[in-house]
């Protein structure tokens, strides 16, 4: 991966491993990585960064479910 990165959720999507969510040093990441079987690249992340998600795909399409934000509430 391009960063470091703990409590993601990674999936298959094609022919790529796709890993999104997750957090280092006390921080949410706000990008996802996509693995290609040679290299990972940066892609966009989720609207609201979590943690401990789960996420699945369907058809090209990835859904993450659940998770946490570190905000107070």
């Amino acid at each position: 991966m391009t960063a470091p990165r703990a409590a993601g959720a990674a999936v298959v999507v094609g022919n790529r491993i796709v890993v999104v969510g997750g957090q280092a040093n006390g921080q949410l990441l706000p990008f996802s990585e996509i693995f290609d079987g040679t290299q990972w690249t940066r892609a966009p992340g989720m609207p609201t960064p979590r943690d401990h998600l789960a996420a699945v795909a369907v058809d090209r399409f990835v859904y993450a479910i659940g998770g946490r934000t570190l905000s107070a509430d």
